[in-house]
């Protein structure tokens, strides 16, 4: 949320380089994705950057198609980068940010998660509605998981009823494990969406 993007040597703190392109915008993501080379991160209500990680360089912004409201973090699988915007979610290419795919969501995407993408679904976590995955091929909607109502309304502009999932899910062999704001830590079948456990 500060007025530039810099990277530290992580041996003795010393700066490598400070980002000259951009300023902060309204704020950031909690986390920014890192692959092969490029920094991908974001300044809210501004836009999505790609950097060379190794000069801090830019080589490619995007705000169009709701990809400026960028609280959430992006995540590269399988050599695509896919991306929240406001109610779709976008596959871009990496290397020049040009959009390949889209799925338009019918839930609100304001929230600070990345999506979840596997070989056969791409999952992600809305701001009242829950989680829900989308099979890569067809776009479809697979399942859907709603947990309970939120014990507060941290999601941008959410507020009751709202089941809000804030965090990004992780993937444990055939299982998902993510956290809701109802309280709960939720174990989830990856085929079927359905609750194996939840603490």
């Amino acid at each position: 949320a500060g007025n530039y993007l810099q990277a530290l040597d992580i041996q003795n703190g010393n700066v490598k380089w400070t980002n000259k392109d951009w300023t902060g915008g309204e704020g950031t993501p909690a986390s920014m994705a890192l692959y092969n080379g490029q920094l991908v991160t974001s300044s809210n209500w501004n836009h999505l950057y790609a950097h060379d990680a190794a000069t801090g360089r830019v080589e490619w912004k995007r705000s169009d198609e709701g990809i400026r409201f960028r609280s959430g973090t992006p995540a590269f699988f399988g050599g695509l980068l896919y991306v929240h915007g406001i109610n779709k979610l976008h596959v871009l290419e990496p290397a020049t940010g040009k959009t390949i795919d889209s799925i338009v969501v019918t839930e609100d995407l304001k929230t600070m998660t990345a999506p979840l993408v596997t070989d056969q679904y791409i999952i992600t976590c809305t701001a009242a509605g829950g989680m829900i995955a989308y099979n890569k091929k067809t776009k479809e909607e697979v399942w859907r998981f709603v947990p309970g109502e939120a014990l507060f309304y941290t999601a941008p502009y959410s507020s009751p009823s709202s089941a809000t999932i804030e965090s990004t899910p992780l993937l444990a062999g055939n299982r998902i494990i993510t956290g809701a704001s109802d309280g709960n830590v939720y174990v989830i079948e990856l085929a079927s969406g359905k609750v194996v456990n939840r603490f």
